[in-house]
């Protein structure tokens, strides 16, 4: 089994110097190729600038990338060359990017100043219409102190526009990195799993993929 994995925080830049982020590590990301790739699938994990603890693993290729443009010119340049059986798509991509990066550095005595956002590509959409008919897509959907069904909701929702496969959907607010909920559902909407752990949500995935 051949897979693409994306992980960690895409940053946009605002100056030469500056730039907005998230607060996501990549972990998520590494745990599911990690398991993958032990269970001996070939796994290509597009890593942001995260802190993840690397390990030398076989059957895991890492490939490192920094900003919002990084990870569309690999994701692109990915599935031109390879026909993977799944992608996961983990990765914090930005939703907005700057109408206008900064040449040099914004002078820090100013009292105040704006930015103004653009909404961004969304990578899925642009990974769907290059890849494999046959390429099996999971996305993640990740709100912030929302009610199950809300959560749910907005996860189907989602997944039926990036005419994905599966979703996981998860609350940032919900607990701590190992114990966090974990829903994961399908493209009609069903409800297939809910896992309480990390290590549970590694294993699911591969069940269901493998």
């Amino acid at each position: 089994m051949k897979v693409l994995i994306t992980a960690g925080p895409t940053r946009v830049q605002i100056d030469d110097i500056r730039y907005v982020s998230t607060v996501f590590s990549g972990q998520t990301g590494y745990d599911i190729a990690k398991h993958f790739a032990e269970n001996g699938a070939k796994v290509t994990l597009l890593l942001g600038p995260g802190n993840v603890i690397r390990e030398r693993i076989n059957n895991l290729k890492i490939v490192d990338f920094v900003y919002f443009e990084d990870l569309q010119k690999e994701l692109s340049a990915q599935f031109k060359k390879n026909k993977f059986d799944v992608f996961i798509h983990t990765a914090a991509v930005a939703d907005y990017l700057p109408e206008k990066i900064v040449t040099g550095k914004i002078p820090s005595g100013k009292s105040g100043f704006t930015i103004k956002f653009k909404k961004a590509p969304k990578l899925i959409e642009e990974c769907k219409a290059i890849s494999s008919p046959k390429t099996v897509f999971v996305q993640f959907k990740l709100e912030s102190n929302v009610s199950k069904t809300s959560l749910l909701e907005r996860a189907n929702v989602s997944l039926k526009k990036n005419l994905a496969d599966y979703v996981v959907a998860n609350d940032f607010a919900d607990l701590t990195y190992n114990q966090k909920l974990r829903f994961i559902a399908d493209k009609n909407g069903q409800l297939l799993k809910i896992c309480k752990t990390q290590k549970e949500l590694n294993r699911e995935l591969y069940s269901l993929l493998a």
